[in-house]
């Protein structure tokens, strides 16, 4: 392929990849001006780890083994922090709020601690299931 062929890559549920996973793919595809959207939640399951000598708590590592997800990673950086009064900068993020899938019951508790309470419960309650 010509360089700049390629001019989006998506990859979903980043949250979920663990770092090499995410970036592997990538290299020799992506160019100066090819745009990489990550998709995915940094507060839900995170990479599977089996062997422990991966975890950033082990002394190989020091805060940066594999049980962070590329996803996590890049939000700790400046560009992807809310800013006071403004929140999160429309261009490099975009936070869905509307929650179609959960009961407000299920959603929140996780609400209240991964997402200052701001998901709105949209799911549709269907009555006489069961």
């Amino acid at each position: 392929m010509p360089n700049g062929h390629i001019t989006h890559v998506f990859l979903d549920e980043c949250g979920h990849s663990m770092e090499p996973e995410a970036l592997v793919p990538l290299s020799g595809l992506v160019g100066r001006d090819t745009q990489v959207v990550l998709a995915g939640d940094p507060h839900q399951l995170g990479p599977v780890i089996r062997n422990p000598q991966c975890f950033s708590s082990y002394s190989l590592f020091k805060n940066c083994g594999l049980d962070k997800s590329y996803l996590e990673r890049v939000m700790e950086s400046a560009p992807y922090q809310p800013q006071p009064g403004q929140g999160f900068n429309a261009q490099v993020v975009t936070k869905l709020l509307n929650n179609y899938r959960s009961h407000a019951a299920i959603l929140k508790e996780p609400n209240d601690i991964f997402y200052n309470s701001e998901l709105k419960v949209m799911a549709v309650v269907v009555v006489g299931l069961g």
